[in-house]
């Protein structure tokens, strides 16, 4: 038993561009869909079966045709047939589990439920901090004052219950704390709308923030902080270790020539390299720290390094 294929690149590139679906083979009642028939070509070009054929005299294409036995193409040309199938559905697997992954966006965690007592108080605070005086956040839903007003209500109402421990002092804690936590929940509808999934924007907001396939924990102590002139007067080049998984770094410098000042406002950067600080004070001991940031916070503050401005 044989099958017959055409031995004429050109002529199987036409049909399979002019009939992109399927591919029939000549003489026979199989199809073959465009990646099989590709797969079969290639066999026939491979094992050497492959023959090609010459234009006719008049111009018009006549096709020789290659004899080969069913069980070659049984035991071959299936075999990559469903190859071909498998590695087509992986990759369409993977593509759509890709597409779906980056369509994610990051944002703050809006669950303040299931946080212990003390942990809320903490992170309520670092959050108010956060956003108060905070330029991508200039109207607050709701206003700052407000749940300021609500975290020194459970706050004292938590010391009164852990003081007392009377009944009522713990039910009085234990209604206020929903209060709070709704809250919080608002606060980071606002955040994550003006943030819109923008990394930065809402680890400068306090809040905890969720990402896909994120790292579990905090980043570690920044390594090898170096320190040296840059190219112009009252500039200082900024380079350290980098590490992997984090986008963010923030880093601040102060001038320790007489006194010890206060550290500088935060300065982020996404690159470990090239960091320029300036203006700064030519003749003045100036010294520098830096951390990671990743979705889980910020990580310690590296070992301070310091230079001589010039």
């Amino acid at each position: 038993m044989c099958i017959a294929f055409p031995t004429k690149a050109n002529a199987f590139v036409t049909n399979y561009f002019l009939f992109p679906v399927n591919y029939r083979l000549p003489d026979s009642n199989y199809h073959l869909s465009g990646p099989e028939a590709i797969v079969s070509i290639a066999v026939f070009v491979v094992s050497g079966t492959y023959r090609g054929s010459n234009w006719a005299k008049s111009g018009q294409y006549r096709p020789n045709w290659v004899k080969i036995s069913f069980l070659q193409t049984g035991i071959i040309t299936f075999a990559l047939f469903g190859l071909a199938r498998r590695t087509a559905a992986g990759y369409r697997k993977w593509s759509c589990t890709k597409q779906k992954t980056m369509a994610r966006k990051m944002k703050a965690l809006i669950d303040f439920t299931r946080k212990k007592e003390d942990g809320l108080v903490v992170a309520a605070n670092t959050i108010i901090g956060a956003m108060t005086d905070n330029p991508h956040y200039v109207t607050p839903m709701p206003a700052l004052e407000d749940v300021q007003a609500l975290v020194d209500d459970f706050s004292n109402k938590l010391i009164a219950a852990r003081r007392r421990g009377s009944p009522e002092e713990t039910a009085l804690k234990d209604e206020a704390k929903p209060l709070l936590v709704d809250a919080l929940h608002q606060l980071a509808y606002y955040v994550n709308l003006v943030a819109k999934g923008h990394l930065s924007t809402l680890l400068s907001s306090g809040f905890p923030v969720s990402s896909p396939d994120g790292p579990s924990t905090v980043p570690y102590a920044i390594e090898y902080v170096r320190l040296t002139d840059g190219y112009q007067s009252g500039q200082v080049r900024l380079d350290f270790a980098k590490q992997d998984g984090i986008r963010i770094y923030e880093y601040q410098y102060r001038n320790v020539t007489l006194t010890e000042l206060e550290w500088s406002d935060r300065l982020a950067t996404t690159s470990s390299r090239g960091n320029i600080l300036a203006p700064l004070e030519p003749g003045q001991r100036y010294e520098v720290r830096v951390r990671a940031v990743n979705t889980q916070g910020a990580g310690d503050w590296s070992q301070i390094a310091s230079i001589w401005a010039r």
